[in-house]
């Protein structure tokens, strides 16, 4: 299963479910800005019955380059 959030899940969610299929799940619109908050807000059904995972294993795949990136080369 794969998470989508932020403005990037928002502009891509038709390709991006497209692409995964049944495993995409997208964040409520009001939970798309990343922050500590929404994070343990989307997290806290897991957490409250100790379903958790190993930080170590969570690891973020990013739709683009950031725009440091993009512009690195100018």
């Amino acid at each position: 299963p794969c998470l989508f959030i932020g403005s990037g899940a928002r502009l891509y969610r038709q390709s991006s479910a497209a692409a995964a299929g049944s495993l995409a799940h997208f964040v409520p619109e009001d939970q798309n800005t990343i922050r500590a908050s929404s994070v343990a807000f989307l997290s806290m059904t897991r957490f409250e019955t100790n379903d958790t995972d190993e930080i170590a294993s969570l690891i973020p795949l990013y739709i683009r380059k950031s725009d440091a990136e993009l512009n690195f080369s100018r």
